[in-house]
């Protein structure tokens, strides 16, 4: 598909609590969902916030990377 093309979507749930910071949940470009969530909580609810995210997306959880800082 034409890059120019895809249509970029901002995916939202009331499923999840909403950010401290003005950012949004996830974006949808094409078959890619790119999605954000604080690791503050414990990992496993940020886990079910992603989830229900992507699934908003109409999407679902395949791979999880946690980047913590030092």
């Amino acid at each position: 598909m034409n890059p120019a093309a895809m249509r970029r979507q901002v995916v939202h749930t009331p499923k999840v609590p909403p950010a401290r910071v003005p950012l949004s949940q996830a974006i949808k470009i094409g078959d890619w969902v790119f999605a954000s969530g604080g690791i503050a909580a414990e990992t496993r609810q940020v886990c079910e916030n992603l989830k229900a995210v992507l699934e908003a997306a109409g999407s679902s959880l395949v791979k999880v990377t946690i980047v913590l800082p030092h």
